[in-house]
């Protein structure tokens, strides 16, 4: 039985501004589940009128104590892909957020999104696409929409392809989903956070395993706008450390914390 439901005299249920009305469900409902794993599941509800996604995060027990007083992750993601929408970064569309507070604590809360269709994150494209020319393509796309998201002041701090979502293979077109720790800054973002984004997206072990040489240049190039730039970025990224990413991470949510990188509001 979930916490919420044994303590259910303490729980308090907030919603965000965004009316439940506007939701594209009506009854009868069917749910068909996509993903899940021990703190998430990730559904797509059928309604009489359409269809929309929706994700439940629960945290262990053990780290309810994290969530204590704090925004739900569902209300931060949702918080987070509106502003990115606003600023015209291409995303998948949150409609409403829901959380139920314990004593302080959220051991769940959901996030409702708009259906984007039988679309595989870019890992998987990646993984399954054998077809240089689409690969390429992907490596290309993925570099601009970095390129987008960081013109418009964002650090996504989780910029994994697994958080990306392909939208249509050809020509590429993808969009940013699960972001819950994305900061803003008032200028277009460079240097340690530009970095960051970069070096998880193209430069962690495992991008070895799915990307060669050449799409991570094309990659870069995309970002960059020319050889030269994406030349000197590759020798800064290649050499990097992963004790040096989560070191240069940590200090940008201290900033944050302390307001030096603003939060997104």
């Amino acid at each position: 039985m979930p916490l919420a439901t044994q303590l259910s005299a303490h729980t308090e249920v907030t919603r965000s501004a965004t009316p439940a009305e506007g939701l594209p469900l009506r009854p009868p409902f069917r749910f068909e589940v996509l993903k899940q794993d021990a703190m998430s599941r990730v559904e797509r509800v059928f309604g009489a009128d359409g269809t929309c996604v929706r994700k439940t995060y629960a945290p262990r027990r053990f780290f309810l104590w994290r969530t204590f007083l704090r925004p739900a992750k569902a209300k931060r993601e949702h918080d987070n892909l509106r502003a990115l929408a606003v600023a015209r970064v291409p995303v998948t569309a949150p409609l409403h957020w829901q959380e139920t507070r314990v004593l302080g604590c959220v051991p769940q809360s959901c996030l409702w999104l708009t259906d984007a269709g039988d679309v595989a994150n870019l890992k998987d494209a990646l993984t399954r696409e054998r077809a240089a020319p689409a690969r390429r393509a992907l490596a290309v796309a993925f570099g601009a929409l970095l390129r987008g998201l960081h013109a418009a002041g964002f650090v996504s701090l989780t910029a994994y392809p697994r958080n990306v979502l392909v939208a249509d293979p050809s020509p590429a077109r993808l969009l940013l989903c699960d972001q819950p720790y994305l900061v803003r800054r008032r200028q277009p973002i460079c240097g340690a956070g530009a970095r960051v984004d970069l070096f998880d997206a193209l430069f962690t072990p495992g991008r070895a395993r799915m990307l060669s040489r050449c799409e991570k240049l094309r990659a870069l190039v995309a970002y960059a706008g020319d050889r030269r730039a994406a030349a000197t970025l590759w020798r800064t990224l290649a050499g990097r450390r992963v004790a040096w990413q989560r070191f240069v991470k940590g200090c940008i949510k201290v900033g944050r914390a302390l307001h030096l990188w603003s939060r997104q509001p």
